[in-house]
Formats: structure tokens, C-alpha cells, sequence
């Protein structure tokens, strides 16, 4: 199958858009990367917007960081050293139209049964990522914080749309818009990939790992520094990877997918 990898930051970075206070759903630009964590024990359901868009997830300055060190948010208090979480990390690029020219839109989401989990036609593709758009409306609600802030914050089990497994838009098939598990744990390091709709072509990126202590980090093409976080070697997660970067993209997270 044809790699088109060589499309990827320019074509994103054209739209790109400064992270905010609010997981970004925007149908013009390229969204922001959160992650959603559900506890089964309790039935909360943690989500973070990670500070970055998924054009400087892509392309990162020398500042660029993801907002990963969950320890220090006080939200995430009562997932910290559980055994029973799971979680999930996504972002979109939304499908925008100039004139003859299609962007390439598609989406980025964890997998730990590889890539054979997601959709390879174009409607497939894009019932996953208006899924993700919608929960990223969901789990916004009415929370406005300060401009500088990212957003984070904890539903209860009963959150209807915005609970990890109550009937909306998410759960770790994505609302039944995928055929595989997409969620990680602190054993388990999902593996992270691009979704491309006009090319109908996987990426595989790299892989999440979430240790006990409460630090989200990515290993792979992309921006790997955590947010105020200094990696001693034994915090990071250590989980194993499960998936094998097939259907036309690459193992190892080694090149930049198209978008």
C-alpha cells in the first residue's frame, strides 16, 4: 500500500491552531489531543486536555510539551496508584474543503490490537471521528476556565454523554464505530496511530504508557517531553506495547503520517 507520510506536518500546520482553555472541536482546524481515563472500580471518568494541538503534536517547537504529569492535577486525586484504569488518547482533523483541494482529514487514537481495529472506507472513518468530536463537546459542557489553563476534570458514573462508558459517544470501541479495543492501562501501552479519510490509509506513530504514579507520556514520531516533568527512567509506565504498525504505515513510530 502506498505510504504518503511525506503530506503530513505541512499540510496540517496550514489550519493549525493555538492550543486553549477547552478541548478543541473545531470543524475547520486540527483538534487538541486529550485523554479520557475511566476507573471501573468507581466508575469515574478522568479527562484532560493534553495543552497541544495535533499539527505541534506533529511538528514540535523546542517548547512544545504535552500536559502529561497527571500527578499534579488535582482532579486526578483519586485515580492516582489504581489498578482498575484504563484510558484512551485522541485527537481530530477535521475535514475542510478550499476550493477543489480536501484537507487530510482523519483522526489519532490509541489501539491496543493494532490497526486492524479501524474502518478503512471513508464513511467508516469519519462516523470515529465525529465521535470524537462529539465527546470532546461533551466532556467541555459548560467549564470555561482561565485561557491559560488546560481543562481537566472528573465525571461520575451516571455522566450520561460524557462518562467513558454510559451511552454517548466514546467506551473503548468509540461508540461501536470500531471493531478492537482502544484503551491502555498502566500494564498495557496502547499503541498510538493517524487516520487518514482521504487516503483510507493507518499511520502507527508510536505508544502511550500511563504509569501508577500518574505520568502520560508518548514514545515515537511526535512530541515526547511531558509538561514540567524531569524523566528520571522509572516513572514513565511500564507497560508493554501490543500492536505492528500494519496496513501502509510504519512500526516504531519512525516517520510523520499525512495529514
Amino acid at each position: 500500500m502506498k505510504k504518503t507520510n511525506l503530506l503530513m506536518a505541512a499540510a496540517m500546520l496550514v489550519a493549525a491552531n493555538q492550543a486553549g482553555a477547552v478541548i478543541s472541536a473545531s470543524t475547520t482546524a486540527p483538534g487538541e489531543l486529550f485523554v479520557v481515563i475511566y476507573d471501573s472500580a468507581t466508575g469515574k471518568t478522568f479527562y484532560k486536555d493534553l495543552g497541544i494541538t495535533s499539527a505541534e503534536f506533529m511538528a514540535p517547537t523546542a517548547s512544545s510539551c504535552v500536559d502529561g504529569y497527571l500527578a499534579t492535577d488535582p482532579n486526578y486525586s483519586g485515580f492516582l496508584n489504581s489498578s482498575s484504569i484504563i484510558f484512551n488518547v485522541a485527537a481530530i482533523n477535521p475535514r475542510v474543503v478550499t476550493g477543489a483541494d480536501v484537507n487530510n482529514w482523519g483522526y489519532m487514537l490509541t489501539s491496543r490490537e493494532g490497526d486492524t481495529i479501524f474502518p478503512k472506507t471513508s464513511a467508516g472513518i469519519d462516523r470515529t471521528l465525529q465521535n470524537i468530536q462529539g465527546y470532546s463537546v461533551a466532556l467541555n459542557g459548560d467549564t470555561i476556565g482561565p485561557v491559560s489553563d488546560n481543562l481537566s476534570g472528573v465525571y461520575e458514573a451516571d455522566a450520561g454523554y460524557a462518562g467513558f462508558t454510559s451511552g454517548g459517544f466514546w467506551g473503548a470501541q468509540i461508540n461501536g464505530s470500531l471493531t478492537g479495543d482502544t484503551t491502555g492501562s498502566v500494564n498495557v501501552n496502547p499503541d498510538f496511530y493517524y487516520v487518514s479519510g482521504l487516503t483510507r490509509q493507518v499511520e502507527h506513530l508510536g505508544s502511550w504508557s500511563l504509569s501508577a504514579a500518574g505520568v502520560l507520556k508518548f514514545t515515537g514520531a511526535g512530541t515526547t517531553k511531558v509538561c514540567n516533568y524531569i524523566d528520571t527512567g522509572n516513572g514513565a509506565g511500564g507497560g508493554t506495547g501490543t500492536g505492528t504498525g500494519t496496513g501502509g504505515g510504519t512500526t516504531g513510530g519512525t516517520t510523520k503520517p499525512p495529514i
